[in-house]
């Protein structure tokens, strides 16, 4: 299995940029630096964990973990069309994500908990989110995912830059 080439999907999000607003005029090295830096410091995902990209956008937090992973794989949920098309065209352009990168184009309350449990059963839920945490929660405390881990990293006006918050079910 060929190993997946950051600076390719690096060069596939400035490209697509050109046309499509999809990093808001932010630094995608600076995006994909800090959400590395945010996994790394995360215990719980190991190599060969799953992680799930909730709201994933270019998919910054999936991207980052299989760059950093051999055996890893993520499942990037985004209803945005956009952003998931940018996804499906990464899938299926880059090298290294076959069999490693799952895409889906559901929002995050409407994707079965089973769908990625097959894939594996002890993942990690991720977010980068631009979006407040209480929006966020309430999907994540009526879905049927509130067994397992969640993470929220925040990388905008609510936390200083690279300051995460690890939030866990009660």
């Amino acid at each position: 299995m060929k190993q997946f080439d950051a600076e390719a999907y690096l060069a596939l999000v400035r490209t697509w940029s050109k046309k499509h607003n999809i990093i808001g005029g932010l630094d995608p090295c600076e995006l994909f630096s800090q959400a590395r830096e945010a996994l790394k410091n995360t215990p719980e995902i190991v190599d060969g964990s799953l992680v799930v990209d909730v709201g994933a956008g270019a998919g910054w937090m999936a991207m980052a973990w299989l760059s950093m992973s051999t055996t890893g794989k993520a499942y990037c949920i985004e209803p945005d069309p956009k952003s998931s098309s940018f996804l499906f065209l990464a899938l299926s352009s880059l090298e290294g994500l076959n069999g490693r990168l799952f895409v889906d184009d559901r929002r995050f309350e409407g994707v079965p908990r089973e769908t990625i449990a097959r894939i594996d059963p002890n993942f990690t839920l991720v977010s980068r989110a631009f979006s407040p945490a209480d929006a966020l929660l309430p999907l994540y405390e009526a879905s049927d995912f509130r067994s397992d881990s969640l993470y929220l990293f925040f990388y905008n006006k609510l936390l200083p830059k690279g300051q995460r918050s690890r939030l866990k079910p009660i």
